[in-house]
C-alpha cells in the first residue's frame, strides 16, 4: 500500500487558516477602529455645533433681555407720561368747569322773573340762593338746570315768602345741585373742524 504523508499539507492548511483568521481579525479591528473614529468625529462635530448654537442662543438671549429692559423702561416712561397727560386733562376740565357752570347759569336764569342772591361751588355741589316772582319760575329754573346735563341731581332745599323793598313779596329759594362729571372734549372732532 502506498502511504501519503499529508502532514505538511495539513500544517500548511492550518497556517493558512491562522493567516486568514489573523487577516480577518486585523480587518475587523481596522473596521471597528474606523467606525469608532467616525462616530467619535461625528459626535465631536455635533457637540461643537451644539456648543456654537448655545453661544448664538445665549448672545440672542442677552440681546433680547437688553431690548426687554429698554421696553420696560419705555413702558414706565409712557405710564408716567400718561399720568401727566391725565393730570393736564383734569386741570383743563377743571378750568373749563367754572366757565361752563357760569355760562350755564346765565342761560338757565329766567330773565326779569328771578335773580341770584348767593352762589357757591364746593366739592362737586353747587348751592344756589335766589329770589323769584312765583313758584312756577323756581320750578321752570330747576327744570332748565336738569336739562343742562351738568348736574346729576337738582334738589329744592327750601322756598319761602320774602319781602323785597318792603312792598313786593317774592319767593326766596335755595337749590342744591350735585354736579355730574364733565366729559373730556373730543380732540379728534376739534382737529377735524380746524
Amino acid at each position: 500500500m502506498i502511504k501519503i504523508n499529508l502532514l505538511p499539507y495539513k500544517k500548511a492548511r492550518v497556517q493558512d487558516n491562522i493567516r486568514e483568521q489573523m487577516l480577518m481579525l486585523v480587518i475587523t479591528a481596522v473596521i471597528t477602529l474606523a467606525i469608532c473614529i467616525f462616530v467619535h468625529v461625528k459626535l465631536t462635530n455635533q457637540i461643537d455645533e451644539l456648543n456654537q448654537n448655545i453661544k448664538v442662543a445665549t448672545a440672542e438671549k442677552e440681546k433680547y433681555e437688553a431690548q426687554a429692559k429698554q421696553l420696560d423702561e419705555i413702558k414706565q416712561k409712557l405710564e408716567i407720561l400718561a399720568k401727566k397727560i391725565q393730570v393736564m386733562d383734569d386741570l383743563e376740565l377743571g378750568k373749563r368747569e367754572a366757565v361752563l357752570l357760569l355760562d350755564m347759569m346765565t342761560q338757565t336764569v329766567i330773565p326779569k322773573r328771578m335773580y341770584f342772591t348767593g352762589f357757591d361751588f364746593v366739592g362737586g355741589v353747587v348751592n344756589i340762593d335766589g329770589s323769584a316772582l312765583d313758584n312756577k319760575t323756581v320750578a321752570d329754573f330747576m327744570t332748565k338746570l336738569e336739562r343742562t346735563g351738568l348736574f346729576s341731581s337738582v334738589e329744592l332745599k327750601s322756598i319761602t315768602q320774602c319781602k323785597v323793598k318792603e312792598s313786593a313779596e317774592v319767593k326766596c329759594f335755595s337749590i342744591k345741585c350735585v354736579k355730574a362729571p364733565l366729559k373730556k372734549p373730543d380732540n379728534k372732532a376739534n382737529k377735524g373742524e380746524g
